[in-house]
């Protein structure tokens, strides 16, 4: 997977929640969320920044990561 997959993933064992959970708190389905990880599918702002406050980082690091992770 790529960087910005392997961050979220991390992130999510730390906060202790599935992928699923993660899509509910965010306010997307499953399938949309898989797609914004893989790269498969450009994340939008609104999802974007939730997830920053689900995991309390700060949005210019998960940025960051998201960006390299497309250039790969």
């Amino acid at each position: 997977m790529n960087r910005f997959y392997n961050a979220i993933d991390e992130l999510c064992v730390e906060k202790g929640i599935t992928h699923r959970r993660l899509a509910e708190q965010i306010g997307v389905n499953e399938v949309t969320l898989s797609r914004y990880l893989r790269g498969e599918r450009k994340m939008q702002l609104a999802p974007f920044m939730a997830m920053c406050k689900v995991f309390n980082v700060p949005a210019e690091e998960l940025y960051k990561t998201y960006v390299y992770a497309n250039l790969e």
